[in-house]
This record gives C-alpha cells, structure tokens and sequence, in this order.
C-alpha cells in the first residue's frame, strides 16, 4: 500500500522516466517513485499533462485537486481502479 502525498506547492508534475517529478517555479525539483504512491493532493496551482494521467492511471495513482478559497475538488480515479474496487 503506497502513501498519500500533499503537493503545497506550485509548479508542474510531470513524469520523468518511471517516476515523478515536480517542477517547483524557482527551478526547484524533487522526485516521488511511483511505487510509494496511492494518492496525491494538489494545493497549489500545477500543471499536468495528458502523459502524465497515462502514467497516473497505469499505476492506478488517485489525483485530488483543490482549491480551497473557491471550493473546487476534482478527482482523478484511474478506471481499472474503480473496476477492480466494485
């Protein structure tokens, strides 16, 4: 069982090889192995791609957005997640 993760800073997550990565805006970047991983919250403002929710999903990562002065949530659930949950 992997960890949940809480992203407080703003950047971009991307993948980078089998791992991720965040890009933080002074340049700064730090690596999460994928195996660690069962979910991650983002507080910040972040940008993602659409290789990045291939990645997410094949390793069946659960992805929280929020916002938390315009009280916005989105999640992220991989489907085959969801499948092999029911």
């Amino acid at each position: 069982m992997g960890k949940t993760f809480y992203i407080f800073s703003s950047g971009e997550l991307i993948r980078k090889e089998n791992t991720l990565c965040l890009k933080m805006r002074d340049e700064e970047k730090r690596f999460i192995p994928i195996e660690e991983v069962e979910q991650i919250f983002l507080l910040g403002e972040n940008t993602l791609n659409s290789k990045l929710f291939d990645f997410l999903s094949q390793n069946k990562v659960v992805l929280h957005f929020l916002i938390i002065m315009d009280i916005i949530l989105v999640v992220f659930i991989p489907a085959k997640k969801i499948y092999q949950e029911s």
